[in-house]
């Protein structure tokens, strides 16, 4: 049968909503498997190679946004990592340095022995830098995001027993340390 334009509307309105809530469940899933230690520990994991996985599958949403990307990797970066994990956090890093970026901004990677470093462009952060990794902390209310990729940065990196900062200065700089 035939749906009306408004039927159509509501229907994909609907499908919307329910992909939202299905994402918003995994997520909480995730933060909850990993604060209960269901992850184990991992291997030496490449890190070198996980971040220039990362950089080339978001390269295309980057030239989309027109952002220029310079990424100084050290090669053979090793680190005791869950692998599953590992990939999650450095794709929600990505994800936010292409997210809370401008149209034509900058991306600057660096990987060394001792730190992961991304630094991005964008508009002044709305949340305070102290609640920056708290759940359902959201820098633009309206966004569809569900507040939760970098809490569940936060809990990956404390599960490694990694550190990790946030500062704002003209631009947004995630420090990973090792």
């Amino acid at each position: 049968e035939n749906l009306t334009e408004e039927q159509f509307r509501l229907v994909t309105s609907a499908q919307r909503s329910l992909k939202k809530l299905s994402q918003l469940g995994q997520s909480l899933s995730l933060l909850t498997k990993i604060e209960n230690r269901e992850f184990t520990r991992g291997e030496k994991i490449d890190m070198s190679e996980l971040v220039n996985e990362a950089l080339q599958n978001f390269k295309e949403l980057f030239e989309i946004k027109g952002l220029s990307v310079t990424a100084n990797i050290k090669e053979k970066i090793l680190r005791d990592l869950n692998p599953h994990l590992g990939t999650i956090l450095i794709n929600n890093l990505m994800h936010n340095a292409l997210r809370h970026n401008i149209e034509g901004g900058r991306i600057e990677v660096i990987l060394d022995d001792k730190h992961l470093e991304i630094n991005n462009t964008g508009a002044v952060p709305r949340t305070p830098t102290e609640r920056m990794f708290d759940r359902f902390e959201k820098n633009d209310p309206q966004s569809d995001s569900s507040g939760l990729g970098l809490a569940i940065v936060k809990e990956i990196c404390d599960f490694h027993s990694m550190k990790i900062d946030y500062t704002y200065d003209h631009e947004h700089q995630i420090n990973i340390y090792f």
